[in-house]
């Protein structure tokens, strides 16, 4: 349905990804920022990753579109920045993904001026290596995160196949992420350091970090990039190494996950957009609904006090006299509604949508010339299955803000507002 919109990432306490197990004595715990490195502003591929993981905190990582698919981008990053901890850094056993709902993929340089300005993704869907199981060295601490709102233009850095993957000890590499400097410890800026590998095994490889240089917190789940003649890959994804930062990194090798986890993800992919994907997709950077959305993000604007108070309401009657209490507000949160509408024919049943404009021939969403009536089903969390993407669809204002707001509203109010907090 639409109505899913965006929460106050800014507001949020950040802890960077820490040690999700213990290692030998030699290489503490810990779960990689970029010591020793220079200001990355290229590398506009590599962005951050924030798993929401309560009302108020929340833990930052590093990754890398590798793909886009429909309005999909597909992000690459470390499987302990998706999936349940115990508070202290430890991944919890079994392994208990992350809901899709708290995970955010911040585009920029610099993710909390990103952040700050409402410019974020929203996640469709979340994968981890079947084979990771929370160790902190584990050679399958690999996990893909598709998120909603991806344009044809979007920055990307494919990975590195198997027939390609020529690393040896000595070859060179760039480390890139978002973690803490020796001088910044919240440090949410992108940079980048070249390192040499020092040892090579199938799943993963070492580099030294005894000059001060390399991955440390926040920096897990960036890549290791490879020069090949055909351009930069994803070679690697920082993984672990000692609490100091000072003595080694290590990265997961990707050549021998490709053909097993990382291409049947993309080739899965939804060519065409449910609603719910499609109306978070549509607030996305670059996307139709943004200006409307950024009214919305703070708690602190007349949409954001509106939703305070209607994501508390469990009738109808309850959202009414809100949207009595904050006008503005309301009518605010309406515009999004009716943006999202506009660009989603997939939401063409929902209660809050009516009326298809037959003649509307935008694609949002979906990839040209898809067959809606074909498209694959989603698996994606929350998803209604796949559905076209094509904008059309025009939004019945009145009925949500004249004589009662929907239920069906209110459970998005809901969700809005746990995720604003």
């Amino acid at each position: 349905m639409p109505a899913r919109s965006r929460s106050a990432l800014a507001s949020l306490p950040i802890i960077l990804a820490a040690a999700c197990g213990q290692l030998p004595s030699r290489v503490a715990e810990t779960q990689e920022p970029i010591y020793g490195g220079a200001l990355d502003k290229t590398d506009d591929a590599v962005m951050a990753l924030i798993n929401q993981t309560s009302a108020t905190t929340a833990n930052a990582c590093s990754g890398t579109t590798i793909a886009v698919a429909g309005g999909s981008g597909i992000f690459l990053t470390a499987g302990h920045c998706v999936v349940a901890s115990d508070g202290a850094g430890h991944v919890t056993t079994p392994i208990k993904l992350a809901d899709a709902a708290n995970l955010f993929v911040v585009p920029g340089p610099d993710w909390q001026t990103s952040a700050g300005g409402g410019l974020y993704y929203g996640v469709g869907q979340v994968a981890v290596h079947p084979q990771y199981d929370g160790s902190v060295d584990s050679p399958y601490d690999i996990a893909l995160v598709r998120f909603l709102g991806a344009a044809s233009g979007q920055p990307v850095i494919p990975v590195l196949p198997a027939a390609a993957d020529d690393l040896t000890a000595g070859s060179a590499i760039t480390v890139v992420g978002f973690g803490k400097t020796l001088s910044n410890a919240m440090n949410s800026s992108r940079y980048d350091v070249g390192r040499t590998l020092s040892s090579i095994t199938t799943n993963q490889f070492l580099y030294s970090q005894a000059d001060e240089k390399g991955a440390c917190e926040g920096d897990s789940g960036g890549p290791a990039l490879y020069q090949t003649a055909a351009g930069l890959r994803v070679a690697g994804i920082t993984s672990y190494g000692d609490s100091g930062c000072t003595m080694v990194g290590a990265s997961v090798r990707i050549s021998p996950v490709v053909a097993s986890f990382i291409q049947p993800f993309i080739d899965a992919a939804p060519k065409t957009l449910s609603c719910d994907d499609c109306a978070l997709a549509a607030v996305g950077p670059g996307n139709p609904c943004i200006d409307q959305s950024e009214a919305c993000a703070t708690t602190s604007s007349a949409c954001g006090q509106f939703l305070s108070c209607a994501g508390a309401c469990s009738t109808s009657q309850c959202a009414s006299q809100c949207a009595q209490s904050f006008p503005q507000g309301a009518q605010a949160y309406d515009d999004v509604v009716t943006c999202q509408c506009g660009q989603c024919a997939a939401c063409a049943n929902s209660q809050q949508c009516v009326g298809v404009d037959a003649g509307a021939s935008a694609t949002f969403g979906q990839d040209a010339g898809a067959d809606a009536a074909s498209a694959p089903a989603s698996s994606d969390a929350g998803a209604g299955g796949a559905s076209a993407g094509t904008s059309g669809c025009s939004c019945d204002v009145a009925a949500r803000s004249s004589s009662g707001w929907s239920l069906v509203l209110l459970a998005a109010f809901a969700v809005f507002a746990r995720r604003r907090r």
